[in-house]
């Protein structure tokens, strides 16, 4: 049983804590761990999702909560994008990390080569990994982009498509004028639109993970096994664009929106407000062609789908916070009050609504109680959802 709308925060932990137990016992016992895909936005805030009121149509991520909870007290583990992603995946506030990831990476600056997230700073991401997940990053890492030991394939991500940097050029994959997109270790050159790339991406390994079985023991040939996998989208929208001005010869912030999805663009507003809007709806469409993968390759019911975004927007860039006070870089509620939306079906009930207060540090804890994994639970700063 769910229970709906509670004040209280005790109760709609114990209604999740519930929730989620059961899944996993009922998932333990048909013998398949779920797999789970986590949507990552950028600079979204919570004026920028149409079902949390926002004017911007998201009919996919809107979908998302239709199908099971939206949570309406939900924290992003920091107001800016490098503290955010550590929290994330580590669990643990940036001021523990030993390198004091607590503003954002520059990709520019030679001083923040030597940062980043190090060895030893768990990631729930490897302990998946270590449990016989394949895991996959697309999109964007910035949490650190010199030593080859600061990167996604040395925090367990199996793969890595994407940039290091904090912002990229949508249409170049470049940071400005330094190229900055990567197969894995390997720097690469592709043509297309960033946030259609990611997509593209994501779509091709949904697609091997259909078709992926783990071989059973010599010793055990009576089962053969899916192998689970995470699958993490870090899309920059609608984050802006890191463009490059040939006269100064300086990168520049500037908006990059699909210009087939400017034209689809119907919220009133200032340009910088369109434009924004324009890489929300290109985002959205993509979302929808990863859930509409996951019904085609017949792992719906066994994925876990996250959308949130990594904290509040900015209405310089276009970004609306749905009132709350301040933005992206404060610690106000529009800065770290964020959209997050959750569907796993047949075990949370569709269409729920959480007003429990969460955070992006409770995913550690959470995914390693559903999916068996030890969970490093003396260290961590979330709790389970």
């Amino acid at each position: 049983m769910v229970l709906h709308c509670c004040s209280r925060r005790a109760l709609e932990t114990l209604s999740f804590y519930i929730l989620f137990g059961f899944g996993f016992t009922s998932v333990c016992l048909a013998d398949q761990r779920p797999n789970v895909l986590l949507i990552f936005s950028d600079d979204q805030g919570m004026g920028d999702v149409s079902c949390y009121g926002g004017d911007i149509p998201t009919p996919n991520i809107d979908s998302i909560a239709a199908d099971g909870v939206k949570f309406t007290q939900f924290y992003a583990a920091s107001s800016i994008c490098t503290p955010s992603r550590y929290g994330l995946l580590t669990g643990r506030f940036a001021h523990r990390s030993r390198d004091q990831l607590t503003g954002a990476l520059m990709f520019m600056s030679a001083s923040h080569r030597d940062r980043g997230i190090r060895n030893g700073e768990q990631t729930y991401v490897s302990e998946l990994n270590e449990a016989g997940y394949s895991t996959h990053l697309v999109g964007k890492w910035h949490l650190g982009h010199g030593d080859k030991a600061f990167w996604p394939t040395a925090h367990g991500f199996d793969s890595f498509y994407g940039h290091t940097g904090g912002c990229v050029d949508f249409f170049t994959c470049r940071y400005g004028s330094i190229p900055d997109w990567y197969r894995n270790e390997k720097l690469i050159h592709p043509v297309g639109y960033a946030t259609d790339l990611i997509t593209k991406e994501a779509l091709s390994i949904l697609a091997q993970t259909a078709g992926s079985v783990e071989r059973p023991a010599a010793t055990d040939r009576s089962r053969v096994r899916r192998t689970p996998w995470y699958l993490h989208v870090s899309y920059n929208a609608p984050h802006f664009g890191k463009g490059w001005d040939a006269l100064s010869g300086e990168p520049v912030n500037v908006m990059q929106p699909k210009p087939s999805d400017l034209v689809q663009v119907q919220v009133d507003g200032t340009q910088i407000r369109k434009d924004y809007a324009a890489k929300v709806i290109g985002m959205d469409r993509s979302i929808g062609q990863l859930l509409s993968a996951l019904d085609r390759t017949g792992q719906s019911n066994n994925t876990i789908v996250i959308f949130m975004s990594d904290h509040g927007a900015t209405q310089e860039y276009g970004g609306d916070n749905g009132g709350l006070r301040g933005a992206k870089a404060t610690l106000f509620e529009g800065g770290i009050r964020v959209p997050c939306v959750v569907r796993w079906p047949k075990v949370i009930e569709a269409g729920t609504i959480s007003n429990a207060v969460a955070s992006a540090l409770d995913w550690y804890p959470t995914l390693a109680r559903v999916t068996g994994t030890k969970g490093s639970k003396s260290n961590l700063d979330g709790q389970l959802i």
